[in-house]
């Protein structure tokens, strides 16, 4: 990829390295050899092999800016204007250069900070820094369907996020840094139902987590 702008987010999925670089104005998503990280070959000796590198392109009828890739069952990708899964096309079959789908699963729109992932659950900025969503599989719709997190909250997250991280112990908190220098948190327990945001005054500002 010579004279290709710098990649802005990387992943291990499925037994490849991959990363996301906006080309031209489109998101495209990079993908290795299998199991040959640093090899992006898309044939060899001119043959197109299941092994081989794969790119595709999150492609939206908007403007849009690549922002982050996200690894769990499937490969997660967040952009300007949406929310995109890549896997492959038929699952009995491996990810492979023929076999390789991009859905569009949300037209929310997200910053480019990492998401967390907290279980099975994927939380991510939108677009305009001022609410959290949850990227959640739901079995009886058959689809991903985004649920805010901080609808109870918004208050507190008027002046933009900045960046995100996730505490496992003692408590399940999801902490957030705000253009005002604020530290705000957000217990998460989808076990227990509880989804709870709080504000933290340290007698200065806190700008990176």
């Amino acid at each position: 990829y010579e004279g290709s702008p710098n990649p802005i987010s990387g992943c291990f999925f499925r037994n490849r390295f991959c990363f996301l670089v906006n080309i031209d104005n489109v998101p495209h998503i990079c993908m290795s050899c299998s199991d040959d990280y640093n090899n992006f070959a898309d044939k060899d000796n001119g043959e197109v092999l299941a092994t081989n590198a794969i790119t595709v392109k999150a492609v939206s009828s908007k403007y849009n800016v690549g922002g982050w890739l996200c690894a769990m069952d499937t490969l997660f990708v967040g952009t300007s204007t949406g929310e995109f899964v890549i896997d492959s096309a038929t699952s009995s079959e491996a990810l492979a250069p023929d076999n390789v789908k991009v859905q569009l699963i949300s037209e929310i729109g997200s910053l480019p900070i990492p998401p967390v992932i907290v279980g099975s659950h994927v939380l991510f900025v939108t677009n305009k820094g001022t609410s959290i969503r949850d990227l959640l599989y739901s079995f009886a719709e058959d689809s991903y369907d985004p649920i805010e997190l901080s609808l109870f909250g918004r208050h507190l997250l008027t002046s933009g996020i900045t960046s995100m991280c996730y505490q496992e112990n003692p408590d399940k908190i999801v902490w957030f840094t705000l253009n005002d220098g604020r530290l705000i948190g957000l217990t998460f327990s989808s076990e227990q139902k509880v989804q709870a945001m709080h504000q933290h005054n340290l007698g200065g500002s806190v700008y990176n987590l």
